[in-house]
């Protein structure tokens, strides 16, 4: 409800800070002086409120009871000995003093210009008409001279109202003091603009500094609510979709082999501009804080309208009328039409245009086009005709245009390139030190310059993102399609079919072709969709729907969208294929396992072993999994994402976590394996650091090579169970000659590697036996 201590209340929390602000008990007397009949009252009026004039904390102190409804209000009480008799008679005749208002007028603007903080006009403004709209009480307010039904203020995101801040204040200043309006206003505060804001708010200081010396006319012209407001004062106004109001984490880019802080983007350069970076890295954000025409390229379509651009696409052209004229209030340009008439939106399009082609000597504007790998694959070169045309004529726009990776179109070669490269290390440090400790691991803090990534880790300290592993599994299970419901095949593409092509990649130690990915995906296809158990225990349950997958895959060139619109996989100028970035091929290299082992145990069971052991084979589950320097990243990554890492003691013990890797090696009791274990123990190795406490190894083939520094035991405490086992030149002191059927002499430091580990019922073999013997118990030789 209006009451006077709300409007109070809302001028304070709108209010200037810093040096110069005004205080509260100076905000409230200037107020109440724009409507009394004397030109002489501050020095009346703060008397009359405290009975001290020289005492600015004790006016203060009642200025904050005031909005609580603490203390009266004397003007309401008559204790001022001023009124407002003058004023109310203007607004209720039949022909008001124009000179009169404007005196009224002219006292609100000094207020305005000495007390409201510019940035936070708009939101005042939308506070109180929010409030005017809701109070049901009132039906009429006072403005320009007259009273006027409330409706004919507010507006919405198609036909916004011009309104005067001050003609809006000072109306409602009049109707509290003339309603006698009171209140408790402690909890109110200042609402939150919305996205299309159903007015535009101006100053009249931003108007015309001589407003006060220019005709009725002019005056009527200026705060006639109904005016339309002009496309070109709309344009100015456009503001950045997002401020960055201490939430945003700086970010920076590389420009021509030199490091610079995201914020001097514009400055680098005056050259239309492609942004390049990772997903997650923050170009979005960055673009979407720019002021500027932010258009969002996932929902690009070719729209040849003959009337307007004959010979070229015009998408961005319509939707920058749609949104900055008619605040998206209409979703297409038909739509618009039908509603605004045909002649209206041609007058818009027709000035927009000539706004954008004028040559100045710097442009008045910019065009922020985000994500040239969300716009489908065949409309890629349609966009790039379109860009053509508007940097060939729109000379009054400054063009940037961002994506993952430069497409193959001339037009980009009149662009220069800028790579986002994330949050400064320090920036990043400094975040990271309100934790208990700071994370030592060096690929993860390179992965935490991503602000998603940051986000998500410090978000979920309590839930358990602790290593880079969970960090990306949790981003991709979440992981989003720029085209929305429809594209589900994409999303199956990235969360099953990728991690085929990394481990292609990796198996032929080479990049690929796009024959390699496209057969790597039908491998995929034969695992998850193929094979019913795994589809219905597996896939279904994710909410995919096998017919209209294979559907998809059939008829959409899947090679060409997952390239051009995950940015995940680009093409060098060869064709050849890579990953966009080393971890992204390590993480889905790591998925290739689990993806496996997952559906493995949820598709059979422990009821179907002859099928999984076939795909158990077929998949090489049983082999080495990775070679090379850089395997040790994968096999961490398994670790981490499956959640071995947590498999640590600490001084409260050790809490044993069951994950896939146990369920593997459940599994591999049951099949001939030859270096299945080797791997498991190499992915507990890296992610235990060299502890592997409390595991069942029993029943199974030992590796000929153990992990080197493992240790299988904490001291004696947590021993791993190897009952049972088949060891192939294990160096163990403290197993005795009873316990084994061949033994081998260790060296004498071995013992503590194993101690008090259980090897009751194991056979050993020492490395000098038939080797044909030892390849029929699965060693390799």
């Amino acid at each position: 409800m209006l009451t006077v201590n709300a409007i109070f209340r809302l001028v304070v929390l709108a209010k200037k800070h810093g040096k110069g602000k005004l205080s509260n008990g100076d905000i409230l007397t200037k107020l109440i002086g724009t409507l009394v009949d004397t030109d002489d009252s501050e020095k009346l009026i703060r008397y009359s409120l405290v009975l001290s004039v020289d005492d600015p904390i004790k006016l203060n102190r009642y200025t904050d009871k005031l909005m609580q409804n603490r203390v009266p209000y004397p003007f309401l009480e008559n204790a001022l000995g001023t009124s407002m008799e003058q004023f109310q008679a203007l607004v209720r005749s039949d022909e008001p003093n124009y000179r009169q208002y404007l005196r009224y007028l002219k006292r609100m603007s000094v207020l305005c210009q000495s007390a409201l903080d510019s940035a936070l006009v708009p939101a005042f403004v939308y506070t109180l008409l929010t409030m005017l709209q809701a109070d049901d009480s009132v039906h009429e307010i006072c403005y320009n001279c007259r009273m006027i039904p409330k409706e004919h203020l507010i507006g919405n995101a198609a036909h916004r109202k011009s309104i005067c801040v001050e003609a809006l204040l000072l109306g409602l200043w009049y109707h509290v003091h003339s309603a006698h309006a009171v209140g408790n206003a402690r909890e109110l505060t200042l609402l939150e603009m919305p996205e299309s804001p159903s007015f535009t708010a101006f100053l009249l200081e931003d108007k015309s500094s001589d407003v006060y010396t220019q005709s009725k006319a002019f005056l009527d012209r200026l705060l006639d609510p109904d005016c339309p407001v002009p496309l070109s004062e709309q344009l100015r106004e456009v503001k950045p979709e997002i401020q960055n109001t201490g939430g945003l984490y700086p970010l920076e880019l590389c420009y021509h082999g030199q490091v610079y802080p995201a914020s001097e983007l514009l400055s680098l350069t005056q050259s239309p501009l492609f942004l390049m970076a990772d997903g997650a890295m923050g170009k979005t954000t960055l673009l979407r804080s720019q002021k500027g025409f932010y258009l969002p390229l996932n929902t690009y379509k070719k729209e040849i309208r003959e009337h307007l651009l004959p010979d070229v696409s015009c998408w961005i052209l319509v939707h920058i009328l749609l949104k900055y004229r008619y605040g998206y209030a209409y979703g297409t340009l038909e739509s618009c039409i039908a509603c605004e008439g045909e002649n209206a939106v041609l007058r818009d399009l027709s000035a927009l245009y000539e706004l954008l082609c004028r040559s100045l000597k710097t442009p008045q504007f910019m065009l922020l086009l985000d994500g040239t790998n969300e716009i489908p694959s065949e409309l890629t070169e349609a966009f790039a005709d379109e860009l053509a045309y508007c940097l060939k004529h729109w000379h009054n726009v400054r063009i940037i245009v961002s994506g993952r990776t430069v497409p193959d179109y001339p037009v980009y070669e009149d662009f220069e390139r800028m790579q986002l490269l994330g949050i400064p290390v320090s920036v990043r440090d400094e975040v990271l030190s309100v934790l208990p400790s700071i994370p030592s691991d060096i690929t993860l803090l390179e992965l935490l310059r991503s602000p998603l990534f940051l986000r998500l880790f410090l978000s979920s300290r309590g839930g358990g993102l602790f290593t880079r592993g969970e960090i990306l599994d949790a981003y991709f299970k979440d992981w989003k399609s720029p085209f929305s419901d429809n594209s589900k095949h994409l999303l199956f593409a990235v969360q099953f079919l990728l991690p085929f092509a990394a481990n292609a990649m990796l198996h032929h130690h080479r990049e690929l072709t796009r024959a390699d990915l496209s057969d790597a995906m039908k491998s995929a296809v034969e695992v998850f969709l193929d094979e019913e158990r795994i589809y219905q225990n597996c896939i279904a349950p994710l909410h995919f729907r096998k017919a209209d997958l294979l559907q998809a895959l059939e008829n959409a060139d899947i090679v060409s969208l997952v390239i051009d619109h995950t940015g995940l996989i680009e093409s060098d100028a060869n064709g050849q294929l890579r990953f966009s970035h080393q971890y992204y091929r390590d993480y889905f290299a790591a998925k290739y396992i689990l993806n496996l082992i997952e559906a493995l145990v949820k598709g059979y069971g422990d009821n179907h072993p002859e099928e999984q052991q076939r795909l158990f084979n077929k998949y090489g589950l049983g082999e080495i999994w990775f070679w090379g320097d850089d395997s040790d990243e994968i096999y961490r990554l398994i670790g981490e994402i499956c959640g071995d890492a947590k498999n640590i003691p600490d001084e409260t013990g050790l809490y044993y976590q069951e994950t896939l890797l146990d369920d593997l090696l459940d599994m591999a009791r049951q099949f001939p394996h030859f270096r299945m274990v080797e791997n498991v123990m190499l992915v507990m190795h890296l992610n235990r650091n060299g502890l592997v406490c409390g595991v069942d190894f029993s029943g199974l083939n030992l590796p000929f090579t153990m992990p080197e520094g493992t240790y299988f035991s904490d001291h004696g405490m947590y021993p791993c169970d190897f009952r049972n086992t088949k060891v192939f030149g294990v160096f163990a002191s403290s197993i005795s000659e009873e316990d084994a059927e061949l033994t081998i002499y260790p060296p004498e430091d071995c013992e503590k590697y194993y101690l008090n580990c259980d090897f009751s019922g194991a056979t050993f073999f020492p490395v000098d036996e038939n080797r044909e013997i030892l390849r029929r118990y699965g060693a390799i030789i």
